[in-house]
């Protein structure tokens, strides 16, 4: 068999993105969702080379053909878009590596509910029980505009996914003594609040790129 060599480079990708957090523990956990396709397959193989305990969390029995290929596999089966069993499943785990996705829908809406509502809700899992180290794997061309139910979908994904994670770290971090940043914050954040350049035109004012004045004022700062 012919293996693309973009898979690969993905599971290295993967590797350095674990090995960069703090996992630093002996036989860290990585708890991989949509593991059971070509390119999950390979980033199961390349973590459990580098010493990584792996658990596949899927919904399909039809998982089980990979125990032939990584017999230490811990593979858990369970109902993925049920929050509660979706958590229990993730419990322990220091790392989450997102891959789950669809390339054809079975029926209206499922795009949404397995590249949009389902990452949201592992990252909600993932608050849940403490795990801070999570990957998700998207899709080149992405966007909300995109020409195709699947990328704009799979943008979605990445916006729900970025607005839990947001909204947790900052109710958190309105709980500090010192309030740097708010759940009232993040939802300010979500709405443009910047001039078009007709308006400042208008007031005779012309704009300077942000990245022209940037290093200037952090070189002041050193």
């Amino acid at each position: 068999m012919t293996i693309d060599p973009c898979v690969p480079k993905i599971a290295h990708r993967v590797q350095i993105a674990c090995s960069e957090s703090n996992l630093a523990m002996a036989e860290p956990t990585v708890a991989i969702i949509g593991g059971t396709g070509f390119i999950g397959s390979e980033i199961a193989a390349a973590l459990t080379d580098r010493g990584y305990s792996l658990r596949l969390v899927t919904r399909r029995s039809g998982a089980r053909k990979i125990r032939s290929r990584l017999p230490d596999l811990d593979l858990i089966e369970t109902t993925v878009h049920d929050p509660g069993a979706l958590s229990a499943a993730l419990a322990g785990a220091d790392a989450v590596i997102v891959m789950a996705g669809i390339l054809h829908e079975s029926s209206t809406g499922e795009f949404d509910r397995v590249h949009r509502d389902l990452p949201a809700s592992i990252a909600n899992a993932c608050v849940a029980n403490g795990i801070q180290r999570l990957i998700h794997i998207g899709s080149l061309g992405a966007g909300a505009d995109a020409p195709s139910a699947y990328l704009r979908s799979k943008a979605a994904g990445e916006v729900a996914l970025g607005t839990r994670l947001s909204m947790a770290q900052a109710y958190v971090m309105q709980l500090l003594p010192v309030k740097l940043l708010t759940v009232d914050n993040v939802r300010s954040m979500q709405v443009d609040n910047v001039c078009s350049e007709d308006h400042l035109a208008a007031l005779g004012i012309d704009a300077t790129p942000l990245e022209d004045i940037a290093p200037a004022y952090l070189s002041r700062s050193r």
